[in-house]
């Protein structure tokens, strides 16, 4: 009888030991030490293929950007039993990012039948329908997304996309404002508040808002300067458009340098229009 109590304490103490690891790296993930966690998963896995670990190595991965590994951790948690039904979700955005729309459909619409109603399975579905093209789908995903919580930034900012990629302006614009009211500190969504300012003629707000954005963020510095360009070039002003579109050039668009060789240096009255993109984060 002995001799099975030496190998159940040994038993006993690993089952503590991986509770142990696994909740020491689980507060890893949840304080942002994304490193620690994959430290601590990786130690565990090599021992015991544990679905909690893979799980949260999946989900450390996946908040670096490496969707590939995270995947593939993810599809591991799958195999080895994990009950958590937001290994869908998070299975299917991880998809999204790594352009396996159909395959992210699936992993959304599943989780939805475990938790339904759950507004980022929708607001997730609907960036795949943009992504896809299908804005119309995109924006009835979205819709119903915003219907569960309305506070979330990201779904305004979407909803502003697909309607912008729709022509439909003014719509655009309440999306977009919306969505600067939840961050003021996207500076992107005043980008684009700009743009259907633009686009519907508006030239003095357009001109204001990529002025105060000059003031306020340098990371969009090439596009804000290339739109203020344009935005010149429109009401007339060629000389301020050229001092633009040269700041822009030299901060590397390449868009602005057709303009400035062209309008400003060999006099054309035709300028090369950037092609606007409205999803970007």
């Amino acid at each position: 009888m002995r001799r099975f109590i030496l190998p159940l304490f040994i038993l006993l103490s690993l089952l503590g030991t991986a509770q142990s690891d696994v909740s020491d790296a689980r507060d890893a993930y949840f304080s942002g030490d994304y490193e620690a966690c994959i430290s601590l998963t990786t130690a565990l896995i090599d021992v015991e293929r544990n679905a909690e670990a893979y799980l949260l190595r999946a989900q450390a991965f996946h908040k670096q950007g490496k969707f590939a590994q995270a995947l593939a951790d993810y599809d591991y948690a799958e195999k080895r039993g994990s009950a958590d039904e937001e290994l869908y979700l998070n299975r299917g955005i991880c998809r999204s990012s790594l352009q396996l729309y159909d395959a992210a459909t699936k992993d959304l619409w599943r989780f939805l039948e475990l938790s339904p109603d759950h507004a980022l399975a929708y607001y997730y579905l609907g960036e795949v329908d943009f992504m896809l093209g299908n804005t119309e789908a995109a924006l009835e995903f979205i819709g119903h997304s915003l219907e569960l919580d309305d506070d979330y930034m990201p779904a305004w900012y979407l909803q502003g996309a697909a309607f912008a990629e729709k022509g439909k302006w003014r719509k655009a614009r309440e999306s977009f404002d919306r969505a600067a009211q939840i961050d003021p500190s996207f500076r992107r969504i005043q980008l684009n508040i700009a743009l259907t300012c633009i686009e519907q003629m508006e030239f003095d707000e357009a001109n204001e808002i990529l002025s105060n954005l000059l003031l306020e963020d340098d990371t969009l510095l090439p596009e804000v300067y290339y739109y203020r360009a344009e935005v010149k070039y429109f009401q007339k002003d060629h000389v301020g458009a050229c001092e633009d579109w040269k700041q822009s050039a030299d901060l590397g668009d390449e868009d602005a340098a057709t303009n400035w060789e062209r309008v400003c240096q060999k006099g054309k009255d035709s300028i090369k229009q950037k092609r606007r993109t409205y999803a970007e984060f």
